[in-house]
């Protein structure tokens, strides 16, 4: 039997759902329940989708709200984090349907870029990810460090503020 036919799939909104998923997060990441509780307290404005089996949550996923650059211009994206399957249903299909219901949903509501960091790039290059990056690393030494740099003033940094760089 399909067992994602008799999951029902849905909005995680409810404190038991949200600390049900805190416990699943826990299990599959090793983290534990209060700060997986802290993590999820941003998610009541976005997507974050579960599959139910008698009311209780075995596979989730959240879609974050952010912005992406691509060539100076700001674009609507939607991170995916906390892929997260109860290891009993593992390799059921459920993570592949509810990632297909949260990739519709954010591109019903016009998102046309996501970005997620992987367990497995494998895996998720079957929803059409791929690696667009190549993490560097570099180690220095504070003495190494220049103390007569001058600071450009034609450069500004600021920190980016959802509330004013981009609108949903």
């Amino acid at each position: 039997m399909d067992l994602s036919e008799i999951m029902e799939f849905r909005q995680i909104s409810t404190k038991d759902e949200y600390d049900q998923a805190a416990e699943l997060a826990a299990t599959c990441f090793h983290e534990s329940k209060e700060d997986m509780k802290n993590d999820f307290k941003e998610f009541s404005e976005q997507y974050f989708l579960g599959a139910f089996e008698d009311n209780q949550l075995q596979v989730a996923a959240d879609g974050r709200f952010f912005g992406i650059f691509i060539r100076n211009q700001l674009f609507k994206c939607a991170g995916i984090a906390f892929v997260m399957t109860n290891p009993i249903h593992r390799r059921e299909g459920l993570v592949n349907k509810l990632m297909n219901i949260l990739l519709r949903k954010m591109k019903d509501d016009g998102y046309v870029y996501s970005a997620l960091w992987p367990f497995e790039h494998k895996f998720y290059s079957n929803f059409g990810y791929a690696s667009i990056e190549k993490a560097i690393s570099y180690k220095i030494k504070p003495s190494n460090i220049r103390k007569d740099l001058q600071k450009d003033e034609s450069i500004s940094i600021r920190r980016y503020e959802p509330t004013k760089d981009f609108k949903k």
